[in-house]
């Protein structure tokens, strides 16, 4: 049988950035951080293993114990506890007989209070040739991006790193990196782009977009960013995009709402040659009409041009209509685009997702947390987005309790392209004792409709002066 491999960045697990000037104490990207794989088995009864490969040896850094998971089973792999040396920075395959969804989760080894960062792991098929990320950020007085890339062919292959202002300009030439291995990864800072083996250095401004192009013939590369605050303790992660396209559904979008004004901002990439006109459209909540009219937040959508290959960062207000509200978008170019979504508050939330091209009618959730007293633990919240143009009249959720209960919950109607959010506490998925979770679910249509899911997990702070919530999230996985 042909073991399937799912493949993992793990890219900042030493202990600081290099930063051009001194920081203060509470900083993100002064944190010495671990990471956890959560995984989830949709399938058959299999056996798991997690193999480490080093950007700083070159060589196997060590592998996991195999673990048996039963069908529906859901656990975590701590990558400190697999023989992993300390200061581990690289990548990581996960090896299995069936596809296993997981998420990888990063987290300050220390002090509980720094934001945590998710990303879903990427299956070989997520891999291209060429990625796109629609913003690296490099601002001593913000975050600092750093970027993992990720061989995930059988052949060695070098990468070309090509950065582009807002117009759409070319900054500086070309970054060309030596060979990268099978497994192995390529991992840089945006303050410090160095030709790997040399000391040349590439500077990059505040903001702007990149291109990643493997160059070997057949090559294929994933990538991932974790963006870290410069200046405080917030963080977020998200995927680089492989796939463009005209169209990417958002399932969860906010303008002022909610605990410390929470606002959705879209960073937005033209990966085309050709000035892009792009539409935003907001989509009301909770509505469960079956009518194929969708209901609108406006009557009108907001547009931006952006020049050949140039990038803009976009409100989420701009959308009329939205304000103090929570909804779901599309984002319609006349060309191909990458977008990605990032949620702040100024209470100390801090997240970001990768916008989705398409919907699926089963979804898995291969990590979700509920804790009754919230600052103790976090609490998970769902949204589901209905990305047809059709109503989804019969929506189910199933949560997977790593107790071995299950648990069922029904959504009402989602109409065209709207959404709903719930958490696990509404769904009283919990366990009835301590009421905590621990565990999966999966989201399922009726096959007549197309679901996005994005999961949110929050806590309260308390004693942190300045941060009264953390945040992270991940958006659902398609269930093979």
């Amino acid at each position: 049988m042909k073991r399937a491999a799912f493949f993992i960045l793990a890219i900042t697990l030493l202990a600081s950035l290099a930063l051009p000037a001194p920081v203060q104490a509470q900083t993100s990207v002064k944190q010495t951080w671990t990471s956890i794989i959560y995984y989830y088995n949709p399938g058959e009864k299999t056996e798991i293993t997690v193999t480490y490969f080093s950007t700083i040896t070159g060589l196997q850094a060590g592998q996991s114990t195999p673990i048996d998971v039963d069908t529906h089973g859901s656990g975590e792999i701590y990558i400190g506890e697999t023989n992993v040396p300390d200061g581990f920075k690289g990548s990581a395959v996960l090896m299995a007989d069936t596809e296993i969804q997981a998420i990888y989760e990063q987290s300050p080894s220390a002090d509980p209070n720094y934001s945590r960062m998710l990303y879903s792991a990427f299956s070989q098929d997520q891999g291209a040739s060429t990625i796109y990320i629609p913003a690296v950020v490099n601002d001593p007085k913000g975050f600092i991006s750093q970027v993992g890339i990720q061989n995930v062919m059988n052949t060695a292959t070098s990468l070309t790193l090509r950065f582009y202002d807002a117009k759409g300009i070319q900054i500086g030439s070309d970054v060309v990196t030596s060979d990268i291995n099978t497994n192995y990864s390529y991992i840089f800072q945006a303050n410090a782009v160095f030709l790997q083996g040399t000391a040349e250095q590439f500077v990059l401004p505040k903001i702007s977009s990149l291109v990643i192009t493997a160059n070997a013939d057949g090559a294929r590369v994933v990538a991932a960013v974790e963006d870290l605050h410069n200046v405080g303790r917030r963080a977020y992660a998200f995927e680089g995009i492989s796939d463009p396209s005209s169209i990417f559904f958002m399932p969860l979008v906010k303008c002022s709402y909610n605990h410390g004004s929470q606002k959705t901002s879209f960073e937005l990439q033209n990966v085309s040659g050709e000035t892009n006109t792009v539409t935003f459209t907001g989509y009301t909540e909770n509505n469960t009409s079956t009518s194929t009219t969708p209901k609108k937040t406006s009557t009108s959508s907001y547009k931006i041009t952006l020049a050949p290959y140039g990038r803009a960062t976009v409100s989420a207000c701009s959308i009329r209509s939205s304000s103090r509200k929570s909804f779901s978008a599309i984002i319609e170019g006349q060309q191909q685009i990458a977008v990605v979504a990032k949620n702040t508050g100024s209470d100390g939330v801090s997240t970001a997702y990768t916008g989705q091209i398409q919907g699926a009618t089963e979804v898995s959730l291969p990590y979700l947390v509920w804790s009754a007293n919230t600052t103790k633990g976090y609490q998970a919240t769902i949204s589901v987005m209905n990305t047809s143009a059709t109503a989804a009249s019969n929506v189910k959720v199933t949560f997977y309790r790593n107790d071995g209960v299950n648990i069922e919950y029904k959504l009402p109607t989602l109409g065209p392209y709207s959404k709903r959010t719930f958490n696990i506490g509404t769904a009283k998925a919990y366990r009835p004792t301590d009421k905590t979770f621990r565990g999966a679910a999966v989201v399922e249509s009726d096959g007549t409709a197309a679901l996005l899911v994005h999961v949110y997990m929050e806590r309260k702070v308390s004693g942190v002066k300045g941060t009264t919530y953390l945040a992270e999230d991940y958006i659902g996985v398609p269930t093979p």
